[in-house]
This record gives structure tokens, C-alpha cells and sequence, in this order.
């Protein structure tokens, strides 16, 4: 992942957190061997490990952030509701003419939603 990718991938993390009223949230990315992330409630914080081989994992961005909207940890369909929503307001397949890999991993640009 190049420093244009890292620089976009950060507005738009910013840009959907600012659409939800979660600006005193951080996502801190690292890099590692996979990608996963976690949501720390009392520290406001998202920290994802991800894999600098492979194109920004998008859907799991947005799969942190329905963690938060929910209130909760687990995946039951207050979950899913708000997962799904996000996905559908700022995920498009590439056929829609985004770049990036087919599927989940692309997105709008910020103002494209």
C-alpha cells in the first residue's frame, strides 16, 4: 500500500465516522501478516492490523464501525442492521466503475455516497 492508498483510506475512515457523529473516535491502522480489528469502547479507539500486501479491506472498516454503532461487541442482527446499512451507503460493486477489487473492498470516493 502506497502513501496515496494510506492518505485515502484515512479520509475516508474519517469521513464515515464524521457522518455518524463519532469524530472523538480514532482507527489506528498497523500493518501485520492479516487483517482483523477490534473495537476498544472506554478508549474510543478501533486499532485494525492489516495486511500491506493486499488492497484496503474496506468491509472491515465499516465491519468496526457497525460494532460501535450497535454499542456492542458479537454480531446479532442489531449488528447486521447496522453493518449492512453501512455497506450500503458506502460500498459499490467495481462493475459500478470504482476502482479497487471486485466486491467489498471498493468504495466511493469522499462526497460520492
Amino acid at each position: 500500500m502506497n502513501k496515496e492508498e494510506r492518505e485515502e483510506r484515512d479520509e475516508w475512515t474519517r469521513m464515515v465516522l464524521s457522518d455518524f457523529g463519532l469524530t472523538e473516535w480514532t482507527v489506528r491502522f498497523r500493518p501485520g501478516m492479516h487483517n482483523e480489528g477490534i473495537v476498544l469502547y472506554d478508549s474510543k479507539e478501533i486499532p485494525i492490523t492489516f495486511d500491506v500486501q493486499r488492497p484496503v479491506d474496506y468491509a472491515l472498516i465499516l465491519h468496526e464501525i457497525a460494532h460501535v454503532l450497535s454499542g456492542k461487541g458479537g454480531h446479532d442482527s442489531i449488528f447486521a442492521d447496522k453493518y449492512t446499512m453501512l455497506v450500503r451507503k458506502y460500498m459499490r460493486p467495481k462493475e459500478w466503475g470504482f476502482s479497487g477489487n471486485p466486491g467489498l473492498t471498493t468504495r466511493p470516493k469522499p462526497g460520492q455516497n
